[in-house]
């Protein structure tokens, strides 16, 4: 049985779709792929760019090998914290990755 590709909300510059289990999103950035990488993986320069407008980002763990976690949590004054934990599956360095992505909610993820 083949799985049907679903758009989730693509835009001229990121692909979103779902297939399966999987939400993938895909962009192409005008930037060095090394700058990229660096921005994706550097625990120091997420909380630059991670998150909309107004928040601010926590970056409480960042292995970044496969089977390596990571965590974050976002910060606004109008909401209270939003945690987001992982695992890395797949890491090729500097082109992908591929993790999981979760909401640290009651009950569910490292905090639960």
């Amino acid at each position: 049985m083949t799985e049907t590709r679903i758009d989730r909300g693509s835009t001229d510059t990121t692909t979103i779709y779902s297939e399966g289990g999987d939400l993938v999103f895909e962009r192409t950035f005008d930037a060095p792929r090394e700058l990229v990488w660096q921005a994706f993986t550097d625990p120091e320069r997420v909380p630059y760019w991670w998150g909309p407008n107004g928040t601010t980002t926590t970056v409480v763990e960042m292995d970044v090998r496969v089977g390596g976690t990571w965590r974050y949590i976002s910060h606004a004054a109008d909401r209270e914290d939003v945690a987001f934990f992982g695992e890395y599956l797949e890491i090729d360095p500097p082109n992908s990755f591929s993790w999981t992505f979760l909401f640290d909610v009651d009950g569910v993820g490292p905090m639960g």
